[in-house]
């Protein structure tokens, strides 16, 4: 069933298909449930990124993969939790300092 408002746009998805989406409330306006969709398909984009790096160039750090994908390191740090949960990435073991001067884990591609 399709419940398209008077004030929606007629591209967009459903009410119903935007409700099905994560990140937003099914209280939230359809503006809402359509940036969800948009972060949701970024996020892919960006695990596919971290993951293309891991395995092109080993195992990094999230600094590291920020570095090379031109991406903030607050949202790689997001994207590879993400990876490890789907079992396409991994603690390597071992750790180097980050540009803070701490210890970071280094990720690795399974």
């Amino acid at each position: 069933m399709k419940r398209h408002g008077p004030e929606d746009p007629p591209d967009v998805p459903s009410v119903d298909t935007l409700f099905s989406l994560p990140r937003a409330r099914s209280t939230d306006p359809w503006t809402s449930h359509a940036a969800a969709m948009e972060a949701h398909q970024l996020s892919h984009i960006q695990q596919r990124i971290v993951l293309h790096l891991l395995k092109t160039h080993g195992p990094m750090t999230c600094d590291e993969i920020a570095a090379h994908a031109g991406i903030d390191r607050v949202r790689i740090s997001r994207r590879v939790p993400e990876l490890v949960e789907r079992g396409l990435a991994r603690d390597s073991g071992s750790s180097r300092k980050a540009p803070s001067g701490r210890y970071a884990i280094v990720w690795e591609a399974l």
